[in-house]
């Protein structure tokens, strides 16, 4: 595929890869880490790692909101318990918006 000059020209040509020319592109000639099996094994530890980054970069962000702030629906909207659930999803989602408050918790920690 390197050597066909259908995909590659001989001369190098950087305005065929601008937003208006992406039309005339062939799908899946320029692919820098590899597509399917083959793909290039230090790409794919960098997204392991990218995702095992932002998982626990949530984890502290909901453990923070937990620990400091109590969760209060407000008035006027459902409480949660009140709220039926979506039949047609794999995970349990509110059938309709919650609406909650955040009330500072008076927490102080000692080390």
């Amino acid at each position: 595929m390197l050597y066909d000059s259908d995909i590659y020209p001989e001369t190098f040509n950087p305005e065929r890869f601008l937003p208006e020319n992406e039309k005339d592109l062939k799908p899946f000639t320029y692919m820098p880490f590899g597509e399917g099996p083959r793909s290039c094994i230090d790409y794919l530890i960098k997204c392991i790692f990218q995702q095992r980054f932002a998982q626990i970069s949530v984890r502290n962000a909901m453990s923070y909101l937990v620990l400091n702030f109590k969760f209060k629906p407000l008035p006027g909207a459902p409480k949660p318990s009140e709220v039926k659930y979506e039949n047609k999803h794999l995970f349990l989602v509110p059938g309709e918006s919650l609406f909650i408050d955040f009330e500072p918790r008076n927490v102080s920690f000692s080390l």
